[in-house]
């Protein structure tokens, strides 16, 4: 056993008397008093120990501290805080009906859907509004433009646009399918009736499956957009 230094015992011996003998009534005194009475009966060659003891133990604690108070500090974010709003974008800017047919409900999901966060309880009411709008200008696009555009044309002019309609409709029915999840998932959590809506999901996501397979049977084949702006 390595022997302390005299001062060292002599600093211990005495604390573990005091301790022994006061520890109800050190129990009751401020830490800070403690150590004073501690050092006003000890020899002047150990003082000095007893202010080090004093000076590591408000290290300690201020160590244990800070941690907490930075924690408490620190800004809780809110969970609709940190959902991006869906941006409200004009028809031209989203439509899929270029290129190929074959993957456009990949192409649609990653208009209407992706953007989304998982909870759509937490989607704002910019957000759905913009969602609707958008919705509403592919179902016009396909009323007001396609339709007259394959009414015009011939041969393949005819067959591309009418493979880009197709691909037009999955966009259209992805938005109102994603449009209805949200407002059920919203009623619920509110606690009201989703029967009518239910059913309108039902309906909607009948016709965006069969398009979504016609797409799919006319992979490969060349598909032409139309110039919307309404």
């Amino acid at each position: 056993m390595v022997a302390r230094a005299p001062q060292i015992e002599l600093l211990h011996l005495h604390l573990s008397a005091r301790l022994d003998g006061e520890f109800t009534f050190f129990s009751t005194v401020p830490r800070p008093l403690v150590f004073h009475l501690l050092e006003s009966t000890l020899p002047l060659s150990i003082r000095p120990f007893t202010k080090f003891i004093s000076r590591m133990a408000r290290f300690a604690l201020l160590v244990l501290l800070v941690p907490a108070l930075t924690a408490l500090a620190a800004p809780i974010p809110s969970k609709r805080a940190a959902t991006a709003e869906f941006a409200l974008q004009s028809y031209n800017a989203f439509q899929i009906s270029d290129g190929v047919a074959g993957q456009a409900e990949a192409e649609a999901n990653a208009v209407f859907v992706t953007p989304f966060p998982t909870d759509l309880t937490t989607v704002d009411a910019t957000s759905l509004a913009n969602l609707g709008t958008m919705r509403e200008a592919a179902e016009d696009a396909e009323t007001d433009a396609f339709n007259p555009a394959i009414a015009a044309a011939s041969g393949a002019t005819a067959n591309a646009l009418q493979v880009g309609k197709i691909k037009n409709k999955v966009l259209k029915l992805t938005g109102e399918v994603q449009q209805i999840k949200i407002k059920i998932a919203q009623a619920q959590a509110a606690g009201s009736s989703t029967a009518s809506l239910e059913s309108d999901l039902a309906t909607e996501q009948t016709k965006l499956t069969t398009n979504i397979a016609l797409d799919v049977k006319a992979a490969g084949q060349t598909s032409q957009s139309v110039s919307f702006s309404g």
